[in-house]
């Protein structure tokens, strides 16, 4: 876990980056300092179009299909990716219709240089406990974070207002902490200190519940047995 967390007050966000006319809006403004962006399983199509895909994607359910896979996602906000803003086409990918993303070997080193890209924080909001271990598996093998970059790691692991009574999360949290560990523990410190949990709540906001003491306990007993306090 980091050793410290970017001031939140001081973070411009770009909310549900989840296409890649997004990613380049985000990525061209220079007061961007934090992405966020939905995660899940689904079909996608990074080269425009002529070959569709099956894996991780950036999309809100219930919305199956992008033109942004989790693979070139990562590419571009991880690694500057100046290069792949024009043609929207994945580095990674080998011209075949694969299954899934697959990592390549490359692996970029880290850099300090001022004269890169300006380095965003990202927020990943895994909908879909499917899609955390193949989007690890990229983060671990491929585009690894940036010096000074935090990679918030968020799901929605408890019910809240408005659905306590009607709805269960379909990310839980041992099953989301735990995977998420297993990639973390098997990084060099210098990666695995880059990686902050964002724990939240499925809510219906629309209810006009408060939250309660109940979801403040539930919550805290979750930091409190995975030590992931900040």
């Amino acid at each position: 876990m980091p050793s410290s967390l970017p001031v939140p007050s001081e973070l411009q966000w770009s909310h549900a980056t989840n296409s890649l006319d997004k990613v380049k809006s985000a990525l061209s403004n220079n007061q961007i300092t934090a992405i966020e962006a939905d995660i899940m399983i689904g079909y996608y199509s990074d080269d425009g179009g002529s070959c569709r895909r099956y894996g991780p994607i950036m999309s809100h359910p219930p919305y199956e299909e992008s033109d942004l896979s989790a693979a070139l996602f990562l590419q571009l906000v991880m690694d500057g990716g100046a290069e792949d803003l024009s043609t929207g086409t994945d580095s990674n990918d080998a011209g075949t219709c694969a299954l899934t993303a697959n990592a390549s070997d490359t692996r970029p080193t880290r850099s300090t240089d001022s004269t890169c890209r300006p380095i965003r924080h990202i927020k990943l909001d895994f909908k879909q406990i499917e899609a955390v271990g193949p989007v690890m598996d990229i983060l671990k093998s491929t585009h690894r974070p940036r010096y000074g970059q935090t990679i918030f790691l968020n799901a929605d692991v408890l019910p809240g207002p408005g659905v306590r009574e009607h709805s269960s999360v379909t990310v839980q949290a041992k099953q989301f902490i735990e995977a998420c560990f297993r990639y973390i523990d098997s990084m060099p410190d210098e990666y695995a200190t880059n990686f902050a949990f964002s724990l939240g709540y499925k809510a219906d906001y629309r209810s006009g519940e408060p939250y309660n003491k109940q979801d403040v306990t539930l919550m805290s007993e979750i930091v409190s047995q995975y030590n992931i306090e900040s």
